[in-house]
């Protein structure tokens, strides 16, 4: 399951912690690989401790607080994205070709 770790997630993630499962095994348990269960540890613990609810809080605050980046409001991006949609590219096809253009730079 990509994307951010749930409440449920966090929750079940504090239990496993308190009954000292391993970070492989919480990981297994939540089906998440062991560097998303590592990151969220690193991230959230309050000292040693992790309290699902205080995580969740800390979470959203991040999510909150970062900048907003708009990337089609770049007039070369928007130029190219729609120059590709008009040639009816797939949007991994217009990304491939933008991926290729800078790397050739």
């Amino acid at each position: 399951m990509p994307g951010h770790l749930t409440v449920e997630e966090r929750d079940r993630l504090a239990q496993l912690r308190y009954e000292k499962a391993s970070q492989e095994e919480i990981a297994l348990a939540l089906g998440r690989s062991a560097s998303t269960v590592s990151r969220e540890l690193r991230r959230n613990r309050t000292g040693s401790d992790y309290y699902a609810g205080m995580a969740q809080r800390k979470a959203e605050e991040r999510r909150r607080e970062r900048p907003l980046t708009r990337k089609m409001e770049d007039p070369q991006l928007n130029a190219a994205v729609r120059a590709g949609l008009a040639q009816e590219w797939s949007p991994q096809q217009i990304a491939g070709r933008l991926e290729q253009q800078a790397g050739g730079r």
